[in-house]
């Protein structure tokens, strides 16, 4: 803290130094607790160094993490890693370390993708290393016969939105109870944007409604790690006016559950998977992670790689009547062994029952000598019959 003034102050006569002292004596207090605390008390603390790398492996259920952090730190640093089974974190999970950079978490057998970033109590978050990378973060298996239990809904942390990762302890002071818990991080109305500036407390840009808040002090030049939450259907709050220098800004949409990127000059996918419009199958429900349609002919709202949004109609893939497009199930049988030969075997100019030539000379079989052998008769094809094969039940979905 710095009290303004201090050195005319000390130059009035008579009670002049008196007010100086004690006035002196109130910015030192405060500024050795401001150090001790890592506060701000004319606005918002920094925010800690980026962690440099987080590792985790898996075995028999149990996840080991190790953060790898040599910044320069303070005391009262705190630690967070999240997890989700979707890649993009569009459910994330979020454990609070305290200042321990190790943690083993038993969660099952199930395939989960991890990241992690510091805080200080007061503080924006860093920004987040991944295990793997940002783009392409690698997916750790935990192994064992116990399966993991089923994800229940994000719920956030600190004063951070449900739904939303990276808050830490929460990306504003306070969190106003009469806008409820379902508020968009950073937002304090009904319209506006989130803005996360990742590894710097100071605002980016604001954009896209009245209301939108970022914490922190003065405008600086951005930081490349920024990103920008949404839940619109419409991509309502994508980021205008952009430029060169505002390459790598994240928008993250979770109705979509979706990440772009802009590269500079036009904004692109940045969550790998299928792009909208394509289409899977699976043997029952809807493929984990992304937002799906069945392909049931019907016209829906998707996110194409540009940010935009189009009507695009799935395939109808349900069955008309008796008639089923795909493959279904049932069970196989053996192959059918022939039946008894059928029909009388004689020879003759044109004379037997059988309908099958087994010998005979000439040029016609109607004035030569020949012989047949008797019909064999082979049934029709049938599940019966055993002359079908096993069935395979599928359904078709499309990425929005």
């Amino acid at each position: 803290m710095k009290i303004p003034n201090l050195a005319y102050l000390r130059n009035l006569p008579d009670f002049g130094k008196f007010l100086y002292e004690a006035f002196d004596s109130v910015q030192r207090q405060s500024t050795t607790i401001e150090r001790q605390v890592n506060g701000n008390a004319e606005g918002q603390p920094q925010s800690p160094p980026a962690i440099n790398r987080v590792k985790v492996t898996g075995q028999t259920g149990h996840f080991n993490v190790a953060i790898e952090d040599a910044g320069q730190v303070n005391r009262g640093i705190r630690y967070y890693v999240e997890h989700d089974t979707d890649p993009s974190f569009s459910n994330p999970h979020v454990v609070h370390l305290g200042d321990s950079r190790n943690a083993n978490l038993f969660l099952g057998n199930q395939q989960l993708y991890f990241r992690a970033y510091s805080a200080y109590g007061s503080s924006a978050p860093s920004a987040a290393a991944y295990h793997g990378s940002p783009t392409t973060p690698l997916a750790v298996r935990g192994g064992g016969s116990i399966g993991g239990p089923a994800k229940l809904a994000s719920q956030g942390s600190g004063t951070g939105a449900p739904g939303v990762g990276l808050s830490g302890p929460g990306p504003l002071p306070r969190r106003d109870p009469s806008t409820g818990v379902n508020w968009t991080q950073g937002r304090a109305g009904t319209s506006g944007i989130t803005v996360d500036r990742g590894a710097t407390p100071t605002e980016i840009f604001s954009s896209a409604g009245a209301g939108a808040q970022v914490s922190g002090g003065g405008v600086v030049p951005a930081p490349t790690n920024r990103t920008v939450f949404d839940s619109s259907a419409t991509l309502a709050n994508l980021p205008v006016g952009l430029g060169a220098a505002d390459a790598g800004t994240i928008y993250r949409n979770t109705f979509f559950q979706r990440n772009w990127i802009w590269d500079g000059s036009a904004w692109h996918y940045n969550d790998g998977g299928v792009g909208a419009g394509g289409q899977v199958s699976t043997s029952g429900s809807a493929p984990s992670g992304g937002l799906w349609t069945a392909c049931d002919g019907v016209a829906v709202t998707c996110a194409l790689d540009n940010a935009t949004t189009a009507s695009l109609t799935p395939s109808n893939t349900a069955a008309v009547g008796a008639d089923n497009p795909m493959i279904e199930g049932g069970a196989g049988a053996a192959q059918q062994a022939a039946t008894a030969p059928t029909g009388t075997a004689s020879t003759g100019n044109d004379s037997g029952a059988g309908t099958v030539v087994q010998s005979g000379t000439g040029a016609t079989v109607a004035t030569h000598t020949h012989t047949h052998t008797a019909s064999v008769a082979i049934n029709a094809p049938s599940e019966a019959n055993g002359g079908l094969p096993l069935r395979v039940s599928m359904k078709f979905w499309m990425r929005r």
